[in-house]
């Protein structure tokens, strides 16, 4: 009982006053974690990562009209939670391989020196932030990898993700 009594007192003192988003999501990380045993609906779904990259890549290519960028963007995507990350299945998944992603499209996914364009990798971004998200939205990620989704900004005023062919040299 005294546990619990250190759990509370922890809990007053930092839930007043703004407390920090992290003990925010620790705390309906926890009470999720004890409450799916009463509620199996709210645990994760396990399922084969191969399996649920081909059902997103099938949505995602029936949305968009330039499917062969896609491809190639999901191509990055699979290579990287299959053959990099080692993901068999969704509950495989962790917060650091999510948060790692970024790093390996844009140094490590191509055979050059030069690393991958912001422009390209704020794209490939979005992507896998939607792919997250669906993972999300059918409970087989936690609430949490969503924010471990960096997506670079791009200075368009300062040039960046201008078409160099058609930029005035001077």
């Amino acid at each position: 009982m005294p546990d619990h009594l250190d759990d509370v007192e922890f809990l007053k003192q930092h839930l007043s006053g703004d407390p920090p988003e992290e003990l925010l999501e620790q705390i309906a990380s926890t009470v999720v974690d004890h409450m799916a045993d009463s509620f199996p609906e709210l645990s994760l779904k396990s399922r084969p990562m191969e399996a649920v990259l081909d059902e997103f890549r099938e949505k995602k290519l029936e949305e968009v009209e330039s499917t062969g960028q896609y491809r190639r963007k999901l191509d990055y995507l699979q290579t990287y939670l299959e053959d990099e990350a080692l993901i068999e299945s969704t509950e495989d998944l962790t917060s650091e391989d999510v948060e790692q992603y970024d790093t390996w499209r844009q140094y490590e996914s191509l055979p050059r020196d030069e690393p991958l364009a912001d422009t390209t990798l704020s794209d490939d971004m979005y992507l896998f932030r939607e792919f997250i998200r669906y993972l999300i939205e059918h409970r087989m990620a936690p609430v949490r990898f969503e924010k471990s989704v960096e997506i670079p900004d791009i200075d368009y005023a300062g040039g960046e993700g201008a078409d160099e062919k058609n930029s005035i040299r001077r």
